[in-house]
C-alpha cells in the first residue's frame, strides 16, 4: 500500500481490542471446562471418558492458545509499533515503512459495515458482536426421564433387583433346551452398558454449539477490525496487521465446524443410549411377566426335547412364554446391535477429533506473531 498515515491513538484502541479478545477467548476455555464434566458412568459411558476427557482439554488448549499465543502477542506487537511511533519523527517513520518487504496486502473485505467510523471515533475497533453473548448456561437435562443416571428399571434388573437372578435362571434353562445361545444377566447386558451421566453428554453439545456461534462472532468482529484499520493506518506495516487480521479470521469457520460436528457426535450419543434405554424399558416390561409366568409355571413341570416339535417345558403356558421372551431378547438383541454401531462409531469420532494426524476433526493451527516470518513480525518495534 502507498502512502504511511498512522494514528497512535487508533493504534491504541487496536490494542485494546485485541486485548478484549484475548479476554473472550478465556472465557471461552473456562466456559468448556466448566459445562462439560461427566459426573461418572458405566459400560459404554466410561469407554468414552478417556476420549471425552481428551477433547476437552484439546479445546480448552486451543482456546487457551487463541487469547495466550496469538491475541495477547498481537495486542503485544500493536504496543509496540505505538511506542516506536511516538518516539519517531513522521518522516523517518514513513521511510521505514517503504522499506518493509515481504507483506502481501490481503484483498479488501468487500461487504459489511464498519463497525465505528473514522479514526477518531471512540468506538474504533468495537466489538460489534460480543462472542460471550453465545455462552449461554447449557440446559439441565439430569430431569429429563431419557438421560438419567439411574433409570428406574435397575430395581427389577440392577445388580439387587428382583428379575435379575430369575431372568438369569430362566434364559439359562432356554439356552440349555437350545432356544437361545446363552444364559443372560440383564444387569451385564442392558443396564450397565447405559449407566451413567448421558444428561451431561447432552449438555455438551449445547456446549460446543454454543462455542462454535462464539468463534462466528469472533469472526464477526475481525471483519470488522479490517475494515476499521485503513481509518487509522495506512502502509506497508499497516498492510502486514490486516493480512494478520485476515489470516487469524480464516482459521475460525473451521474451528466452528469442527466444534458443530463434535456437537453432533455428543447428541448422537446421547440419543442412542436414551434409544437403547427406551427399547431395554419396553421390552423388559414385556417380559418381566412372561419370565415370572415361565418360572411358576417350570417349577412344578419336566423339560425335555422331543425331535420333531421341538421343545417342551412344563405344558402349553411355559411354551407360550417361552416364545414371549425369545422374541423380547431378539429386540434387545437388535437394539444393542444398533447401538454397538453407534458406540463404535461414536468412540472412533471422539478419538481423531483433536489430533492434527486424523482424517476427520482437528481445530486448526492459529497465527503465532511472535514466531518468525509472522506477519506481524514486520512491524516497527
Amino acid at each position: 500500500m502507498s502512502g504511511f498515515e498512522v494514528d497512535t491513538w487508533g493504534l491504541d484502541q487496536l490494542r485494546k481490542f485485541f486485548e478484549q479478545l484475548a479476554g473472550h477467548a478465556e472465557s471461552c476455555q473456562g466456559y468448556l471446562k466448566d459445562n462439560t464434566v461427566l459426573d461418572g458412568g458405566e459400560g459404554w459411558l466410561n469407554d468414552l471418558s478417556g476420549s471425552h476427557d481428551s477433547i476437552t482439554q484439546q479445546g480448552a488448549d486451543w482456546f487457551r492458545d487463541l487469547a495466550g499465543s496469538t491475541l495477547d502477542p498481537a495486542a503485544a506487537a500493536i504496543k509496540a509499533a505505538m511506542g516506536y511511533y511516538d518516539a519517531t519523527e513522521a518522516g523517518s517513520a514513513a521511510e521505514f515503512d517503504g522499506q518493509i518487504e515481504g507483506v502481501s496486502a490481503p484483498a479488501p473485505v468487500e461487504t459489511g459495515p464498519s463497525s465505528t467510523g473514522p479514526g477518531t471515533n471512540p468506538t474504533t475497533f468495537g466489538i460489534a458482536s460480543d462472542p460471550e453473548d453465545s455462552l449461554e448456561t447449557p440446559p439441565d437435562y439430569s430431569g429429563d426421564e431419557n438421560y438419567k443416571f439411574d433409570w428406574n428399571l435397575t430395581r427389577y434388573i440392577g445388580l439387587t433387583g428382583s428379575l435379575r437372578q430369575m431372568f438369569i435362571d430362566v434364559t439359562g434353562l432356554l439356552a440349555s433346551i437350545g432356544w437361545i445361545d446363552r444364559s443372560i444377566d440383564p444387569y451385564d447386558a442392558y443396564a450397565e452398558p447405559v449407566l451413567g451421566d448421558w444428561a451431561a453428554m447432552r449438555r455438551t453439545a449445547d456446549v460446543y454449539r454454543n462455542l462454535a456461534n462464539a468463534l462466528d462472532s469472533f469472526e464477526v468482529v475481525l471483519l470488522h477490525a479490517r475494515v476499521d484499520l485503513p481509518e487509522v493506518w495506512k502502509g506497508n506495516a499497516a498492510d502486514a496487521c490486516d493480512a494478520f487480521l485476515e489470516e487469524l479470521r480464516s482459521k475460525l469457520p473451521g474451528a466452528a465446524a469442527e466444534m458443530r460436528d463434535v456437537a453432533d457426535i455428543y447428541q448422537e450419543a446421547s440419543a442412542g443410549a436414551a434409544d437403547f434405554r427406551a427399547v431395554v424399558d419396553f421390552v423388559i416390561d414385556q417380559i418381566g411377566d412372561a419370565i415370572i409366568i415361565f418360572a411358576a409355571a417350570i417349577a412344578g413341570g419336566t423339560v425335555t426335547a422331543t425331535t420333531g416339535i421341538g421343545p417342551v417345558i412344563g405344558g402349553a403356558v411355559a411354551l407360550f412364554e417361552a416364545h414371549v421372551i425369545s422374541q423380547g431378547l431378539a429386540k434387545l438383541a437388535e437394539a444393542k446391535g444398533i447401538w454397538d454401531s453407534i458406540f463404535g462409531t461414536t468412540q472412533s469420532s471422539m478419538n481423531n477429533f483433536g489430533q492434527i494426524s486424523a482424517n476427520d476433526y482437528y481445530l486448526p493451527s492459529l497465527p503465532q506473531p511472535a514466531a518468525e516470518g509472522s506477519s506481524l513480525s514486520h512491524l516497527p518495534a
